[in-house]
């Protein structure tokens, strides 16, 4: 049986359900994930346009 890959937006979602990232933090974890550069950045901007992921609120 094949292996589902969980996409880049769960897993951002699952980690951000346990406490606050800033963006490179969780980009750093996206990565060690075996995300694509294209996958995170997308995903970034993504929840910082719904607010999810906020850099000034995490500091």
């Amino acid at each position: 049986m094949k292996e589902q890959k969980i996409s880049a937006l769960d897993q951002a979602l699952s980690l951000l359900s346990h406490r606050e990232h800033s963006s490179k933090e969780l980009a750093t974890k996206l990565k060690a994930k075996g995300n694509t550069e294209n996958e995170i950045s997308s995903t970034i901007t993504h929840l910082q346009d719904i607010n999810y992921l906020n850099d000034w609120r995490f500091y």
